[in-house]
């Protein structure tokens, strides 16, 4: 690939995603050999993209598993929280596989009482391995960009493909409901370069309104609130605009203030758009 841009691997999602899918559940397997089949709650330890990935398949991990998921960002967690001993499994997700806060945060909780271990990365290779007892390829390879985008989807898809073979493996779905849900994440899938095709044609058709902006913010509720979260780490790394990502209850509580007529807000309507619209008062 010569000169890869953002826009190179944004392109390249949907066929990606799809090889990924392919691949399931040969490639879940792996990141799931020997663990307990009696974890009630996982530990999850990330950053950056790597955290609002994991915040936006939190609540698709819960249902689907019946399993607690508890988020932290590593640095914070090794150096101040106390180690909840009701932790079963932790998974530290670093898509160069070398972030030291991560790696740091896991080795915290390995010494202080034995658990499985996953780490997420789309380098296996890397020093991550050598903290965990697994490594789940999200099969992207290499970002060659400074701001990665490609990452951040491989790693919600990954999430939700290991939700959903450890709800199969430990019976919680049967083999017919695992199949309904891949089916339904490569419908997702085969829909994302149309969703690129919207939005560019957005992006047109308002350049104008968008170029004079002073200030961006999302906001959701919700499994959107990770998106929101992404929203605001790549627009601050990429348009160098002031850029942030709400709850929706915490926008309402003292942001909104900050709202003036050169402030762009994107509203992310899940389905439930009647409960959502009645909340904002739109």
């Amino acid at each position: 690939m010569d000169k890869p841009t953002m826009l190179t691997y944004i392109y390249s999602e949907q066929a990606k995603m799809l090889s990924i899918l392919d691949q399931y559940p040969l490639n879940i397997d792996k990141a799931l050999n020997k663990m307990p089949k009696d974890v009630n709650k996982i530990l999850v330890l990330a950053t950056g993209s790597s955290y609002n990935a994991a915040l936006s398949s939190k609540y698709y991990f819960e249902k689907i598993t019946n399993i607690q998921m508890e988020i932290q960002e590593p640095y914070n967690y090794s150096h101040y929280e106390k180690i909840d001993k009701h932790i079963d499994a932790v998974i530290g997700i670093s898509q160069s596989g070398q972030s030291t806060a991560t790696i740091e945060a896991l080795k915290k909780v390995k010494q202080d009482h034995p658990v499985f271990s996953i780490g997420v990365t789309s380098l296996p290779k890397t020093e991550i391995s050598e903290e965990t007892d697994t490594i789940l390829d999200i099969l992207i390879g290499r970002e060659h960009v400074g701001y990665v985008t490609l990452g951040f989807t491989a790693t919600v898809l990954n999430m939700m493909l290991l939700a959903i073979r450890i709800a199969a493996v430990n019976h919680v779905i049967t083999s017919e409901q695992e199949l309904h849900e891949i089916q339904d994440l490569k419908k997702l899938a085969l829909n994302i370069d149309n969703v690129i095709n919207k939005t560019e044609s957005f992006i047109k058709q308002h350049i104008d309104s968008l170029t004079k902006a002073t200030q961006f913010t999302s906001i959701a509720y919700g499994p959107s609130v990770g998106t929101c979260s992404e929203m605001a780490t790549k627009f601050s790394e990429v348009v160098r605009v002031p850029s942030q990502g709400f709850e929706l209850e915490a926008f309402m509580h003292g942001p909104y203030l900050e709202v003036n007529k050169d402030h762009y807000i994107f509203s992310l309507k899940p389905t439930h758009k009647k409960v959502y619209m009645k909340k904002s008062y739109l």
